[in-house]
Order: structure tokens, then C-alpha cells, then sequence
């Protein structure tokens, strides 16, 4: 029998991409269910930072009962972060 794959704690995601923009609502989903995936598999991000043009208002409260820390930013993140 295998054992299942078991990875460590991720402290902080940090999540930047040009084409986010133009599939806003795809992207910030799909963000949403990744957060949601890890707080069900008991490994929830501590941090978890996206950064886009014109985030939605609302995706740090959306992003919060997932995360630890939910926080985005209005501008692209640096590559070297």
C-alpha cells in the first residue's frame, strides 16, 4: 500500500499574473477553491496575498474563513518577493 503524499504548511502564497486581468472572475474562483481545498485538507495558507489591477473589494472577505491572513494588492507583485 502507498502512503499518501503529505506536504508542510505553506506560510505564505503570494499569487501575480498579467492574464489574471482579463479572466478576473475565472482566476479569483479558482483562488477561492484552492483556499478553500487546503483549509479542508487541514493545511490552510497563513498568508495568502494576490495581487492584481482593480482586485474585487470583496476577495479579502471572501478569502478569509479559508486563510489566515487574506490580503490583495492593487498592483503587480515583483517577481523577486
Amino acid at each position: 500500500m502507498k502512503q499518501p503524499i503529505v506536504f508542510p504548511p505553506i506560510k505564505e502564497l503570494k499569487i501575480s499574473h498579467p492574464l489574471m486581468l482579463q479572466r478576473k472572475e475565472e482566476c479569483l474562483a479558482a483562488i477561492v477553491e484552492l483556499a478553500k481545498s487546503q483549509h479542508a485538507l487541514g493545511i490552510p495558507f497563513e498568508r495568502l496575498t494576490v495581487c492584481m489591477e482593480e482586485p474585487p473589494t470583496a476577495m479579502e472577505e471572501m478569502l478569509r474563513p479559508w486563510v489566515g491572513a487574506a490580503v490583495c494588492i492593487d498592483e503587480w507583485c515583483p517577481d523577486d518577493d
